[in-house]
């Protein structure tokens, strides 16, 4: 992953009045990236956990679905366990 590519994601998905297909787009991205265990501290120290968050009510199915699998992904790794429920 490169360098400086999350946060950038993170911030989209994180701002309520960005257009709502580009915070979708950017939760696929990070869910893409969450499916490397290797990208998982680069990803949870950027606070992707916040942005992700705060899409989960969306009422846009397709919205929901990508941060569920962004979720799945972090979850995998039992390391994340604490983070993810603190």
């Amino acid at each position: 992953m490169q360098v400086g590519a999350v946060q950038p994601l993170c911030d989209c998905i994180g701002d309520g009045q960005a257009p709502m297909e580009s915070r979708r787009y950017a939760t696929l991205a990070l869910a893409n990236l969450s499916a490397t265990v290797a990208n998982h501290t680069v990803l949870l120290e950027d606070g992707c956990l916040q942005a992700v968050y705060s899409l989960a009510n969306a009422k846009d199915a397709m919205s929901q679905y990508y941060v569920g699998c962004t979720l799945a992904n972090l979850a995998c790794n039992n390391a994340n366990h604490a983070l993810m429920v603190s």
